[in-house]
């Protein structure tokens, strides 16, 4: 009679020497494709929700907070805060330096009453900056 041995086949070790390399290609790739931010708000603002919503961000993009709070009109332009009456100037300022026809990222709290907005868009209007963009988060979806 013949004995037959079985032999087990086991599994090879995996090879964890290339780990780091990976794990620093996936950091490297999410530190260039991250998005960082340009400015920051100092500006407490609840933004209107919208459907429909690009997202679009560029280089030389000019961003303007506004908002009403206590009875007056708050506005940070970039990363100053400008008061209203100053505003005028300040877009002159902003676009003088630019080479191209800068857009207005436009970013206004809720509660904002609409002729404040109204206002800011003469202002914009009269200093030549005719592309402007409203800034808004996603609706919410109902659950029903």
């Amino acid at each position: 009679m013949i004995i037959t041995r079985r032999h087990r086949h086991t599994m090879p070790q995996l090879n964890t020497a290339s780990l780091p390399d990976l794990i620093f290609t996936v950091l490297f790739f999410f530190m260039i494709v991250a998005h960082m931010r340009n400015t920051t708000p100092r500006i407490s603002i609840e933004e209107p929700r919208g459907e429909n919503l690009v997202a679009q961000n560029r280089q030389g993009d000019i961003y303007l907070y506004v908002s009403w709070q206590d009875g007056q009109l708050l506005t940070q332009l970039n990363n100053d805060l400008i008061p209203s009456e100053q505003l005028p100037e300040a877009l002159a300022a902003a676009t003088s330096e630019a080479t191209e026809q800068p857009t207005v990222i436009l970013k206004a709290d809720r509660q904002t009453p609409m002729h404040c907005i109204q206002n800011v868009k003469l202002m914009l209007r009269n200093a030549g900056l005719q592309n402007i963009k409203y800034a808004a988060v996603p609706q919410k979806q109902d659950p029903h």
